[in-house]
């Protein structure tokens, strides 16, 4: 159950990054930390948690094999979804929760510098 888990959490982590793609408006200062706090951890848990109970299981199963299957789509789905998510920030010119400086560093007050 936790392989499928996982691969939903990823599915739901590759849908939120291509609408904060293709949308500006979910690309805010909610759905960045959740989908990098929250998703992607969750997703990567399920998945590594799944792989791990089945490390001893017989290759020759067929349900070990979709499981562990499962768990490495979950994997990569959340993998894909960080990095189109870190594109987009180091992409924009304003980070959300940034003032204005790429990646939302700087001084805070979105002034440029001299």
């Amino acid at each position: 159950m936790m392989a499928l888990g996982s691969v939903w959490v990823g599915l739901g982590c590759l849908v939120l990054a291509v609408a904060m793609l293709l949308t500006p408006a979910a690309f805010n200062e909610y759905t960045l930390p959740g989908l990098l706090y929250v998703g992607a951890p969750a997703g990567l848990w399920l998945a590594c948690v799944t792989l791990w109970s089945l490390r001893k299981e017989p290759p020759g199963d067929p349900a070990v094999q979709s499981r562990r299957l499962q768990a490495k789509v979950g994997i990569a789905l959340t993998l894909v979804a960080v990095a189109v998510v870190y594109v987009l920030v180091l992409t924009s010119p304003v980070t959300p929760g940034g003032e204005g400086t790429p990646g939302g560093a700087g001084g805070g007050d979105g002034a440029a510098a001299p």
